[in-house]
């Protein structure tokens, strides 16, 4: 998928979702439309016409580089299934441009959203203070003209029981986390979605914890531990961990997960600590991260009429929140949809490990469209066909709301088509509306008059397993060299201190921008007041790098030394290669004179040319970087492809190392970060790609932190207890001062484990054909060039095909 297209349709995806990156600066105001102009491309050899409103039937082609596997809004995880979402599910809210220049929320599937806490006569059922006034309970209004692309009518009924199926606990639906947890959190949810364990004993940690008097201490195998971050079930059930649980001949998790949580004793301490010891740790209170205590707190049972997801009338819901939330960020929540078709959803029904699942939105049988799109046609791994969706309310007369130019494309056509070399000729003869430029591309069309170049939230990064178990077993798989190297954290920081980013980005990307961190400037600490509050333009973010790179400052010189960071020094890479050298041979992991092999997964597809170039960049500073150290020729990059599941593999040690990027939620940093630090919120343990050598449920932090009131504490925790503090009731969540301190002492403390290794922020360089024309001129966060809902057309088909032939089917973009 051409990222200029991304950049279009996932404007939302960018701004309030987060996703893993399996495939600017700071932001404009928008300008007026260029309609009505002629334009010409470089050379002048190809002309477009005038944009201007014709009959005919318009179709957008567009060119994927692979296909949505799963479009359930309760349970798809990729960006490009979000995006595939864009063409069948009606947002209840979503941000556009307005004729002044600025930005405001417009309604789609809702005609308007009102807080109500000052009327709501409910409030205390539902935990919101009885003396609230605003930012609980928002009253949204359903379009009535709303239905499925079948004719079912759409009512407050659909909403209510679609969000109890996103929070049923027996599904425990891998979006849920939107409305349990972080900013949307709903009243009640968590507790519903708990409902599975209700009347059960609510077991706490025992590490670091002040026991209660009587309290009874547990051993459990197939629930979360601290020692994990999951259970020890989804590490016996790895065979790359098996092993690990068996200790002097007694296989110990067998011994113990007949029952859920069985009662400890002290003979249990040499067993746990042996799989402790297995897993690299020898600390002999280990095993103090595999108890769990019950002080006889049970899970309350709760009534799904106990959660604030409540009908009102056949077309009014309420929303009512956990904790309060401003009109922005609920409108920001509303910009996606929960909605799913029962009969549909349910006839979808199935159990997959223990679970209740559902088929529903993985194939064109078992989906139901709300948005102005259905499917038509879906052949797996080649085409996608959607056409208009006749019951979208806003399709009249043969279009979607002609007066005001939603929706100009009548259908929707996308091609699979993996191999990437294989795009521009597809562009170039007019089958495909845009293209994804890659590095080696831009030269040639940078002087286009098509081409846009667009920041994107992700960034760019190398991830690594570092377990020493991981790395032996990969040295005894493969041979050839030692990657045991690779546990020892200077020499991951002399990797780092060898790149030079500038060169990267420049030759081997689309355009990347060199990063030193982990969030750009796309990121707001507080966009819904201060629309300028750009984390990292802050000089808490500005000091997060600095300190990472042991740069001394004053308040005076933040702006000036951060100006000189290039992430590159030779000097520090020569006297850490040599530190790490020193370590590794008094360990006895190496040897002078063996081979360090560095294996990288990169894409789930082929290699590209680009890849071979960064292949070739990352050899070539590296060993610029380890110039007369013993490591000197020794370290080889190898770049890997074909793994669809790069990321869950790096977290298992399967891969050595990954390229991979997060994304999205750009009004959301402190909510964002947990995905590198908190093993609750993402789920286990093992959904953290950084975590194989790290855990971040052990691994702690110690914080300085100037309070609002003048005071200063000085405090150690560990990284997912301080990322607990920024979010929901946390401690640090009311004054932003002190929020910003946490989390940008945060990205300092991830970035200096160097589990990854930060390389470039994406920019999206793409074409766009002459057949379609944005909205507005100018990329805006808030709704990028306008979307695809406002993208214009130049040509219909018919008109298409005659330009395509009077130019012998070879467009000239240059």
């Amino acid at each position: 998928m051409n990222k200029k297209l991304l950049a279009l349709l996932l404007a939302f995806v960018m701004v309030f979702t987060l996703a893993s990156c399996g495939q600017g600066n700071t932001t404009t105001t928008p300008a007026s439309s260029n309609a009505g102009q002629t334009t010409t491309s470089g050379s002048g050899e190809t002309t477009t016409g005038t944009v201007v409103e014709q009959d005919g039937y318009f179709t957008y082609n567009a060119v994927w580089i692979s296909q949505p596997l799963n479009w359930n809004p309760h349970a798809w995880e990729m960006s490009h299934e979000d995006l595939f979402m864009e063409y069948t599910v009606a947002p209840l809210a979503y941000s556009t441009f307005d004729a002044n220049g600025g930005w405001h929320y417009q309604y789609d599937a809702a005609v308007s959203v009102t807080d109500v806490t000052s009327t709501f006569a409910d409030k205390e059922k539902y935990g919101v203070p009885a003396d609230a006034t605003e930012m609980y309970v928002y009253e949204i209004k359903l379009r009535p003209e709303m239905k499925w692309d079948n004719g079912d009518p759409i009512t407050a009924d659909d909403y209510v029981y679609s969000m109890q199926m996103m929070l049923d606990p027996s599904m425990k639906n891998y979006r849920s986390n939107s409305y349990v947890s972080g900013e949307g959190e709903i009243a009640n949810a968590k507790n519903y979605f708990n409902n599975d364990k209700a009347g059960k004993p609510v077991y706490k940690d025992v590490k670091d914890a002040e026991l209660p008097e009587g309290a009874k201490l547990f051993v459990t195998m197939t629930n979360p531990v601290v020692f994990f971050g999951d259970s020890a079930k989804s590490y016996y059930e790895n065979e790359k961990y098996t092993a690990n649980f068996t200790v002097n001949g007694v296989n110990v998790y067998e011994k113990y997960s007949a029952e859920d949580y069985v009662a400890f004793t002290t003979d249990m301490i040499a067993e746990l600590n042996g799989i402790a010891l297995a897993f690299g740790d020898d600390n002999p209170d280990a095993y103090k991260e595999f108890l769990v205590y019950d002080d006889g707190e049970t899970y309350p049972e709760t009534p799904w009429e106990n959660v604030g997801l409540v009908k009102g009338d056949d077309y009014t819901i309420y929303y009512i929140l956990a904790r309060p939330l401003q009109s922005f960020y609920i409108h920001s929540i509303l910009s996606s949809n929960w909605l799913v078709h029962k009969d549909t959803y349910e006839a979808g029904f199935e159990t997959i490990n223990d679970l209740k699942a559902t088929t529903y939105c993985t194939s064109i049988d078992t989906t139901r469209s709300n948005g102005p799109y259905m499917i038509t046609s879906f052949e797996t791994d080649k085409q996608i066909v959607l056409e208009r969706n006749p019951h979208y309310w806003a399709y009249k007369d043969g279009k979607f709301n002609p007066e005001n130019g939603m929706y100009r494309a009548d259908k929707v056509v996308i091609d699979i088509v993996g191999d990437q070399g294989t795009h521009e000729g597809l562009f170039l003869s007019g089958k495909s509306d845009s293209l994804e430029l890659t590095s080696d591309q831009i030269p040639k069309y940078r002087k286009s008059t098509q081409i846009s170049f667009v920041d994107e939230t992700y960034t760019a990064r190398y991830i690594f397993a570092t377990s020493l178990e991981a790395l032996q077993s990969r040295d005894e798989e493969k041979g050839g060299g030692k990657r045991v190297v690779l546990t020892n954290k200077n020499f991951r920081k002399a990797l780092s201190r060898s790149i030079d980013r500038a060169k990267y980005c420049d030759e081997a990307t689309s355009g990347f921008k060199p990063a030193y961190f982990l969030f750009n400037s796309l990121y707001y600490y507080d966009m819904a007041n201060d629309p300028n509050s750009i984390y990292r333009n802050s000089s808490y973010a500005k000091k997060a790098v600095l300190n990472l790179y042991d740069v001394k400052y004053t308040d005076e010189t933040v702006d000036a030394e951060y100006a000189k960071i290039t992430g590159r020094d030779l000097e520090e890479a020569k006297e850490l290669f040599q530190l790490a050298f020193d370590e590794l041979v008094a360990a006895g992991l190496y040897t002078e004179g063996e081979e360090v092999p560095i294996e990288i997964m990169v894409t789930p597809k082929e290699l590209t040319p680009q890849h071979i170039k960064q292949q070739e960049l990352m050899n070539q500073f590296f060993n610029e970087g380890a110039a007369g150290t013993p490591f000197e020729g020794k370290i080889k990059v190898v770049f890997e492809s074909g793994d669809s599941k790069r990321y869950d593999n790096v977290a298992a040690g399967k891969n050595m190392a990954i390229h991979g990027a997060w994304g999205g939620a750009a009004f959301y940093p402190f909510s964002t970060i947990r995905v590198y630090t908190n093993p609750a919120y993402m789920g286990g343990l093992d959904k953290i790609h950084e975590s194989n050598g790290w855990n971040p449920s052990e691994a702690t932090l110690e914080m300085t932190i100037v309070k609002a009131d003048g005071t200063t504490v000085t405090e150690t925790r560990t990284f997912e207890e301080w990322s607990n503090t920024i979010n929901g009731d946390g401690e640090y969540t009311k004054d932003p001062i002190e929020r910003l301190q946490v989390f940008s002492q945060l990205e300092t403390g991830i970035l200096n484990t160097y589990q990854c290794i930060p390389l470039g922020t994406y920019v999206a360089a793409s074409l766009q054909s002459y057949k379609v024309q944005n909205a507005m001129e100018d990329y805006h966060i808030m709704y990028g060039f306008g979307g695809f809902r406002y993208l214009k057309f130049n040509y219909n088909d018919e008109e298409w095909a005659a330009f395509v032939k009077e130019n012998n089917n070879q467009l000239n973009y240059e």
